[in-house]
């Protein structure tokens, strides 16, 4: 009887402190070579996270379905123009905001097998966004209506 109490109140102490925690959790951190990044924007908590920290950020990726439905789970790839990975994750969200340095880039993004490149070259205050969209066959309900509006981050004009 009392390991079950102890069980209880360790199960009831772990959802008392997860009730205390954000419903979202954005992934921040360092690639191998020091360049900051942040995926996720799953939820709206995170999307409007996102936009507060979006000026931190020269390249903005974002995955969704031809439909316009927002994409977890893409691999993201990106190489600079000696070939050597600057980042190589699959995201925990559809976006993915990184700080990269001045240069040119290829960005690959791949999901469920189909595989997409751009192109992308950071000059000094750049901040560019990339939409990497998928024929995932994925139809969005009538209730939300344009789903697709809703992959910028916002209104600002921002170079392809």
């Amino acid at each position: 009887m009392p390991a079950r109490r102890l069980l209880l109140g360790s199960l009831m102490a772990g959802l008392a402190a997860a009730a205390t925690l954000p419903a979202w959790a954005l992934v921040s951190s360092l690639t191998p070579q020091g360049v900051p990044y942040v995926t996720g924007g799953i939820s709206l908590g995170e999307l409007s996270e996102l936009r507060a920290r979006r000026k931190d950020f020269s390249l903005w990726i974002v995955t969704a379905a031809k439909s316009g439905a927002h994409l977890a789970d893409a691999r993201i790839v990106i190489r600079d123009s000696q070939g050597e990975t600057a980042f190589n994750r699959l995201l925990d969200g559809p976006w993915l905001f990184i700080d990269l340095p001045l240069g040119s880039y290829e960005i690959e993004a791949t999901f469920r097998g189909e595989t997409q490149q751009r192109k992308s070259t950071i000059h000094a205050g750049d901040r560019h966004q990339l939409i990497f969209r998928f024929d995932t066959g994925d139809q969005v309900s009538p209730d939300n209506p344009s789903p697709g509006s809703a992959t910028r981050i916002d209104d600002e004009k921002d170079k392809p």
